[in-house]
């Protein structure tokens, strides 16, 4: 294997390595038995399990990068690994680094190091504008980039004038589980009585559009399309809202990248 692109979030941690292309859930569950990596049951087999956890927090995803990158590889050795982290938080621990003090970006390095003969960090909510420009050379002005992840949703403007970021944020609760569990969740409170449902659970509900109710499976499209229209036009407003408080108004695209975009279609 030669390299492994790896993004780890709060829903899931994407993967490619050339050949190769998945997901895995940020489900996890301590365990010694056999199978477990590095002490730990992961996705889909630790969701089902009692009293499953969930990634919270990024400084749980910088620690736990290293037991999904050792799942996917299995025992494996890439030449390089290329791993992400939000934009907001790889600016802070970058600024730590140049001062020479501990920080993400060196630990995340240091974890990874026995995967891989080189290992790369690289924030996350720019290869989206990267990729855009690459197929839309013409483009000029200003690009409102919108990164939808499950927790978070990062945005960023960038100026193709002056080929820079002009400003950036990462807003936390405002990704996929706030449409899932503050737009979705009630409006299909009907099919899940007496059911306790956690985010990753309401997430498959929204991406499959069907309630499992006891033997029926019921479908639930129009609710679905419903709260995400509803979602969409509030993430909008709430970020055009901060940058005209920056008196950053212009911008000539929007483009949406992330898990998360695929819903707004």
């Amino acid at each position: 294997m030669k390299i492994l692109a790896i993004d780890l979030g709060f829903s899931g941690c994407k993967f490619y390595d050339g050949n190769r292309r998945g997901v895995i859930l940020s489900a996890y569950i301590p365990s010694d038995e056999e199978g477990a990596i590095r002490g730990y049951i992961l996705g889909e087999e630790a969701l089902y399990r009692v009293n499953p956890r969930y990634l919270r927090t990024v400084e749980e995803v910088v620690e736990f990068y290293p037991v999904f990158v050792g799942a996917i590889l299995q025992g494996n050795v890439a030449e390089a690994i290329t791993a992400g982290l939000p934009l907001e938080f790889y600016t802070e621990e970058s600024k730590k680094l140049k001062k020479g003090v501990d920080n993400a970006i060196t630990r995340l390095q240091r974890n990874l190091s026995d995967y891989a003969g080189k290992v790369f960090i690289l924030p996350q909510g720019v290869g989206g504008v990267i990729a855009f420009l690459r197929n839309f050379s013409a483009v000029k002005g200003n690009i409102l980039a919108i990164d939808i992840g499950f927790n978070t949703v990062i945005y960023l403007l960038y100026s193709t004038t002056e080929n820079k970021i002009l400003t950036h944020k990462t807003l936390y609760k405002f990704g996929v589980q706030d449409l899932a569990m503050n737009y979705l969740l009630p409006m299909i409170k009907e099919y899940t009585t007496g059911k306790t449902l956690t985010p990753l659970a309401v997430d498959m509900i929204l991406r499959q559009k069907v309630v499992q109710s006891g033997f029926d499976s019921i479908k639930v499209d129009d609710q679905v399309s419903e709260a995400t229209q509803r979602y969409g036009q509030e993430l909008l407003r709430h970020i055009i809202s901060e940058l005209k408080a920056l008196n950053y108004v212009q911008f000539t695209e929007i483009v949406f990248m992330g898990g998360g975009a695929r819903l707004l279609e």
